[in-house]
């Protein structure tokens, strides 16, 4: 009987030894995942280190985006207060020209009439002239001080 338990043995050994492998294997295939996710998570970390430096970078830029936004803003709002005051300015000036210019236009109008009041009474008026008839420096000399008069006017008007 002394064979059998040996044969019992040795099937016992062999199948302890293949169960033994067959737990190696195992371990080996863990170890090899294990190792794959320690990889990925030093991968992981790295992205997330670099992701946190993009985002301070992004926040720093962004800082000095807002920075330079208010500078930009301040220089935008002075430029507009100097623009509504030249606008203040011109509409003044435009005001006084167009006063102005009505007052010339009111004393040109005046000193013309008294220029042809003046021209007949200096000359009697005959059937050929009318207000639109004055007559031509050839004939005559009045119109040339009609002229002068009208200059004479204008440099008063100023």
């Amino acid at each position: 009987m002394h064979g059998i338990n040996d044969w019992s043995a040795l099937l016992f050994d062999i199948g302890t030894i293949a169960l033994m492998l067959a737990v190696l294997v195992a371990c080996f295939i863990v170890y090899r995942r294990l190792e794959a996710v320690r990889q990925s998570q030093r991968e992981l970390g790295e992205l997330v280190e670099r992701l946190e430096r993009a985002g301070t970078s992004a926040q720093a830029a962004i800082e000095n985006l807002c920075g330079q936004a208010s500078h930009i803003g301040e220089r935008l709002e002075g430029h507009i207060a100097t623009g509504r005051g030249l606008k203040d300015e011109l509409t003044a000036i435009v005001q006084s020209g167009t006063a102005l210019a009505e007052r010339l236009e009111i004393l040109l109008t005046e000193r013309r009439r008294e220029v042809v009041d003046q021209l007949r009474m200096d000359r009697p008026e005959t059937d050929a002239d009318s207000e639109d008839n004055i007559p031509s420096t050839d004939r005559d000399p009045a119109p040339a001080q009609a002229r002068i008069a009208l200059l004479d006017a204008l440099k008063e008007a100023r």
